[in-house]
C-alpha cells in the first residue's frame, strides 16, 4: 500500500468515524501536532483525541487536493469542513513522516 494510499485512507477514517485501522498506519510512538499547535504523543494519547473529537465533531469532508512525497515526507494540501455547534470549513497543509 502507498504511502498516498494511506494518508487518503486516516483522512477518510474522520469521515466514516471507523478507525479500526489506525493501529495499523500509525507507530506506537507516534507525534502528531494539529494545524492549529496542540499535540499529541504516542498511539494511546492520539487514539483518545480522537475519541474525543469524535464525539463532539462531525467531519463532513476532508478532500485532499494535492500530494507530494520526497524521501520519507509527505506534503499534503488538503480542505476540511466540519460541524460542531455550527459548520465551519478551512484549507491546510499536512507535513506526514
Amino acid at each position: 500500500m502507498t504511502r498516498e494510499v494511506i494518508i487518503a485512507e486516516y483522512f477518510q477514517m474522520w469521515i466514516t468515524k471507523d478507525f479500526s485501522k489506525l493501529t495499523e498506519y500509525f507507530a506506537p510512538e507516534i507525534c502528531y501536532t494539529e494545524c492549529y499547535g496542540p499535540q499529541y504523543v504516542g498511539l494511546d494519547e492520539v487514539q483518545q483525541w480522537i475519541k474525543n473529537e469524535s464525539a463532539k465533531q462531525t467531519v463532513l469532508e476532508w478532500q485532499i487536493d494535492e500530494i507530494k512525497s520526497v524521501d520519507n515526507q509527505s506534503f499534503v494540501k488538503w480542505f476540511f469542513k466540519a460541524h460542531e455547534q455550527t459548520t465551519y470549513e478551512f484549507d491546510g497543509v499536512s507535513v506526514i513522516q
